[in-house]
């Protein structure tokens, strides 16, 4: 049911023409390469890892196939969500427009403070920040939570079994 409200919603801020599709320029500027370049090296860990972790169920259902089209198509049809929740967002509400300001610069600088101080107690520079973001985490968290330990699992079942 609440999917069919959440459809109906999306249809309503279409038809109304609150949208600006302005908004959401530029789309793929510089060519799908750099999309899938980022695809392939810095999201192949998160968030799609639980993928990994749910894939270890399928040999203990009753339908294999019939699993894997129902998850297949549930991992789909939340991404077709996301999207159209993404492009509804950026394309009804600007950060001005929440404000009922005309011009959006008058906030550049309050929410670049918020961000800078934010930024800050994360990590002390932009440095440590792309470190720990893209050396660190992956290897020590990702990597082994959505990865390894799935995998040994796995081989555990197959030798218990």
């Amino acid at each position: 049911m609440m999917h069919i409200l959440a459809v109906a919603g999306f249809i309503l801020i279409f038809v109304s023409g609150l949208i600006d599709f302005t908004s959401l320029r530029p789309i793929l500027e510089k060519g799908i390469a750099p999309v899938l370049r980022v695809a392939y090296s810095q999201t192949l860990y998160f968030p799609f890892g639980e993928v990994i972790v749910f894939a270890m169920i399928f040999p203990y259902t009753k339908n294999v196939k019939k699993t894997a089209l129902i998850v297949f198509s549930a991992i789909m049809l939340n991404g077709i969500n996301l999207m159209i929740t993404m492009i509804v967002s950026i394309g009804v509400l600007g950060l001005s427009h929440v404000f009922k300001l005309k011009n959006p610069s008058p906030l550049v600088f309050p929410i670049g403070l918020v961000v800078l101080f934010y930024s800050l107690s994360l990590a002390q520079n932009y440095f440590e920040h792309v470190y720990e973001g893209l050396k660190t985490i992956p290897f020590t968290l990702h990597l082994p939570f959505q990865i390894v330990i799935p995998a040994l699992l796995l081989v555990i079942a197959f030798l218990r079994n």
